[in-house]
């Protein structure tokens, strides 16, 4: 008597622990009784409607899922348990991510159903539910692969055996969980807030060291590469900014110094710009002519050059 007491005080305080340490609300019960037939496996727990207890609410240990509550009375309840041939619970294979449902057989053997054929599935991978029954949290441990075998009414399907986590022949204590949001405790609430903190203050580090690499950067020009991409500048928030757009700027022509007709931006009828000749011309064009008048008198004519005579020379 004093070592089953022993006993269930060992399996109390490790309960205990263990529901300390999980992040949903659940509340402790002790198992009373069994449906005792084989084709129902069916467990009844000393907790009921005045506890807070509804359906379709999970129960656990502390190793593993143990099945859902189906009826609740005032001070009691049914649960239905995994190996049930008429219970169902997502399931996902731990290292493959396959996907399936969890149910008993005719043998009170957990199986997973409606998975195809294959080869990666290997005995001893660990079964984790999957979270989209809305029943079991996500990633509580189910069990491991025992076999795998071809479906018999159906071709191409395969048949997973699962060896339980928990022990479902001699249960005593459970869990029932009786909501899905997380609570935390208060140390987790503080480990968590701690968390929080030297997270923000890495951040700022963080930031802190960008803003002097960039300071630093602008200083020494001579060390920035021209090839590197330009660094974006941060915000207040430690956030790029956004790059403002620049607009081109279009190169204009340079001014000619002798400007003519063919310099960019003159027309073809656009007069061409006087030169100092025909300016001189114009000016005598444009002034009266004035009339010389002949002169009088004897004319000069020129004198004749006197004839010199070449000396003869003297014939022989």
């Amino acid at each position: 008597m004093l070592h089953e007491d022993a006993l269930a005080g060992q399996r109390l305080q490790a309960l205990l622990k263990f529901q300390q340490s999980y992040i949903y609300a659940t509340t402790p019960a002790q198992v009373i009784g069994s449906s005792g037939s084989m084709q129902s496996r069916v467990v009844w727990i000393d907790k009921g409607s005045n506890d807070g207890l509804q359906p379709d609410m999970a129960v656990i240990t502390g190793d593993g899922i143990v099945g859902k509550v189906r009826d609740v009375f005032a001070h009691s309840a049914q649960v239905l348990v995994i190996n049930d041939q008429t219970s169902g619970a997502g399931v996902v294979l731990e290292t493959t991510r396959i996907r399936g449902i969890l149910r008993g057989n005719a043998w009170g053997q957990p199986q997973v159903v409606n998975i195809l054929i294959d080869s990666r599935i290997q005995p001893g991978e660990k079964v984790l539910t999957a979270g989209g029954d809305q029943i079991f949290p996500r990633g509580l441990p189910v069990g491991v692969v025992e076999r795998v075998e071809r479906d018999p009414e159906r071709s191409g399907f395969i048949n997973v055996t699962v060896k339980p986590a928990a022990d479902l022949q001699h249960l005593d204590e459970v869990l029932v969980v009786t909501s899905l949001e997380p609570h935390l405790s208060a140390a987790q609430m503080a480990d968590l807030k701690t968390s929080e903190d030297l997270k923000g203050a890495e951040a700022a580090a963080d930031l802190a060291r960008k803003k002097a690499a960039a300071e630093m950067a602008e200083r020494l020009p001579s060390l920035k590469d021209p090839n590197a991409p330009e660094t974006p500048k941060l915000g207040p928030d430690g956030k790029p900014l956004p790059a403002t757009p620049t607009v081109p700027v279009t190169p204009k022509p340079l001014q000619p110094i002798h400007p003519d007709r063919f310099s960019p931006g003159s027309s073809d009828d656009a007069p061409a710009p006087a030169s100092e000749d025909s300016t001189d011309s114009g000016a005598d064009a444009a002034a009266p002519k004035q009339s010389v008048p002949p002169k009088t008198g004897p004319s000069k004519t020129p004198a004749p050059k006197p004839k010199t005579d070449k000396p003869q020379g003297r014939t022989p």
